[in-house]
């Protein structure tokens, strides 16, 4: 499969799951890319990435409150 079908697919499952609050990159296709607040959250992201260390192997992260609730009824 050429890379451009692959993009097209995988924008295609994207939009199928409905509308995505957090943008992430799926090696090129963005599952939010018209998000009202722009690359989010990779724009928070940058805010503070500086005071994090590159390298976390061996680390444990500890994730709370990530608001990332679905509003879908199941």
């Amino acid at each position: 499969m050429n890379q451009r079908i692959q993009a097209e697919e995988l924008r295609r499952r994207a939009a199928e799951l409905g509308n995505w609050f957090h943008n992430i990159d799926l090696g090129g296709v963005s599952t939010a890319p018209d998000h009202f607040l722009g690359d989010y959250p990779s724009v928070k992201w940058r805010r503070f990435a500086h005071a994090l260390p590159q390298d976390l192997t061996g680390r444990s992260v500890l994730d709370i409150g990530c608001n990332g609730a679905s509003t879908r009824s199941r």
